[in-house]
């Protein structure tokens, strides 16, 4: 046991090299034949210690040390089996091995075993194993969740949050809401460290239905969710404690607060910095990931840095252009591709050709079936490589396969409304306009789809006005089809709740438009025209302003 003790002080003081120390753990272990509880104390100390840079442990010893406890997996504390669970997930040593007899153990502790840190511990290492339903972690969340929730610490209460809502089940949401008061009692007293709140963040943000907002700023959450992130947004900006949080803590972050749809203006600032000072230091997936969720907050990436620095905007582009062959982007799968582009497209920038080339020849035609239009990708990933080429006006013939299976892939039925308002979008434009498809999607809405947000019904009427401008004499509906646009048009009327100062705003992209042609016409002074013209995919109103006759 002492030579265990003396082990685990080289390891923490570094003065022995951690695959070293494994080696010396395997050979302890080895030696000792039936190892007792005080042993097997001082090698789980031993484990948790070197888990906390599992990288530098070949694999072969982590499983080696895995399989010596498995057969004294039954002697062990609930603490100790806790911190051993926990460290092998860290260390994501293959769950075949000790993972179902480490189950058998843990479900053994008796009810009233586990105390409220011992708890945040085990919950986190579920979810860091996918261990999302089986009798176990029912019974932590049904039983022993919320007799622990009122004993909660400000180093565990996110945490606990955190792994709650990952694991899910019917009683998240109730534990989470219990925890509040505690949580914002902690908040206020300055206790609750920045990865706390980024975490609880991540937690509330699971709470909302997980779809882009169809009008900007309003929150995706309930209610109570979203009075706690503001909470926790005033938190972060007091304490400033983006600066203080490692790089995927600041994606965590920016990806939850886009789930929840808007964010204060101190800490979209904050965040902005974060992303022009972390940008080096994310695997091109997470770039994907903030590039898109930067667009969803609107975050403004393209304005300069307080400190004068470079805009992170600029730094994306020249971090995207400059990879050769796409290099810095060869290990990101269609799916990331798409959110990078997706998110360029939304920030009004536009991608890279180069971007474009790459996605299409190395991530689209090879899972493309010769000479057939099928394709494997996700619907979702459709739906962003149509949007965004749509919103960039880059035309390619393999995109307009991408849009067909984007809107039949599936059901329309099982299509989001901001998915839905995104197909109708990139329906408009020239190059990839359908007109049959149009029509579809528009018998869709007349028989099918409720329509209750005015920045939806907007997209829908632009695009039922797109179709009738593509109508001729050798096309024209039939009677049925007739009527059943009549009823699109009277669901996508203007309704007296709905704000008079959206009503020519059915895209971030288009508000641009018209501040360009606001700016082109407020120069104009000889012009006495009130009209309406169609830019696709735009449909903008020209107010010129009246000339009175001098006369």
């Amino acid at each position: 046991m002492f030579g265990l003790r003396g082990l685990r002080a080289s390891i923490r003081s570094k003065r022995l090299c951690k695959d070293t120390a494994a080696s010396r753990l395997l050979d302890a272990l080895t030696a000792t034949q039936n190892p007792q509880s005080d042993v097997l104390i001082e090698a789980s100390l031993c484990v948790n210690e070197l888990s906390k840079s599992a990288k530098d442990v070949g694999t072969e010893k982590w499983e080696s040390i895995a399989q010596h406890f498995v057969p004294n997996l039954a002697k062990m504390s609930a603490r100790n089996l806790t911190m051993l669970v926990n460290a092998l997930s860290h260390a994501r040593v293959r769950q075949e091995i000790w993972f179902s007899e480490a189950l058998t153990a843990l479900d053994m502790v008796p009810k009233k075993g586990y105390s409220a840190q011992d708890l945040c511990v085990l919950l986190s290492s579920m979810v860091r194993l996918s261990c999302h339903d089986g009798s176990f972690v029912q019974r932590l969340l049904e039983e022993e969740c919320p007799r622990r929730v009122l004993e909660l610490e400000p180093r565990g209460i996110a945490g606990f949050a955190h792994a709650v809502t990952r694991l899910g089940g019917t009683g998240a949401e109730s534990l989470v809401q219990a925890l509040l008061p505690k949580m914002r009692s902690f908040l206020s007293e300055g206790v609750l460290l920045p990865l706390e709140m980024a975490l609880a963040i991540d937690a509330l943000s699971r709470f909302g239905d997980g779809g882009e907002p169809l009008v900007h700023g309003t929150s995706q959450l309930p209610r109570w969710a979203d009075e706690a992130t503001s909470d926790l947004e005033d938190g972060l900006c007091a304490q400033k404690g983006v600066s203080r949080l490692k790089p995927l803590e600041v994606v965590m972050v920016i990806s939850a607060l886009s789930r929840r749809g808007f964010v204060g203006a101190d800490l979209a600032a904050a965040l902005s910095s974060a992303v022009a000072a972390h940008l080096a230091k994310w695997p091109p997936e997470e770039l994907c990931i903030v590039v898109h969720s930067a667009a969803r907050l609107d975050l403004r990436l393209d304005l300069p840095l307080v400190d004068g620095g470079k805009a992170p905007l600029m730094s994306i582009l020249d971090v995207v252009s400059d990879s050769k062959d796409g290099h810095f982007l060869k290990e990101c799968s269609p799916d990331h591709l798409a959110l990078l582009l997706h998110g360029l497209a939304k920030l009004l920038v536009q991608p890279p050709t180069a971007l474009w080339k790459f996605v299409l020849e190395t991530r689209i035609t090879r899972i493309t079936s010769p000479g057939s239009s099928v394709h494997h990708l996700l619907r979702p990933t459709a739906i962003r490589l149509s949007l965004a080429a749509a919103k960039a006006d880059f035309k390619h013939e393999l995109l307009r396969d991408v849009l067909q299976h984007a809107i039949f892939a599936g059901p329309l039925e099982s299509l989001s409304d901001d998915a839905f308002a995104a197909i109708v979008y990139a329906l408009m434009h020239p190059f990839y306009c359908r007109r049959r498809f149009l029509l579809e999607l528009l018998m869709h809405v007349a028989s099918f789809r409720h329509v209750g947000t005015q920045s939806l019904a907007l997209q829908i009427r632009l695009g039922l006005v797109h179709f009738m401008f593509c109508t001729n004499s050798s096309r024209m509906p039939s009677s049925t089809q007739i009527h059943l646009l009549s009823k699109v048009e009277v669901k996508t009327s203007e309704k007296a709740e709905w704000s008079r100062s959206l009503r020519s705003r059915p895209s971030a992209l288009q508000s641009d438009v018209h501040f360009q042609l606001n700016a082109i016409t407020g120069s104009a002074t000889e012009a006495a025209v009130g009209s309406e013209v169609l830019l696709w995919p735009f449909c903008v109103d020209l107010l010129w302003p009246r000339v009175e006759n001098a006369s």
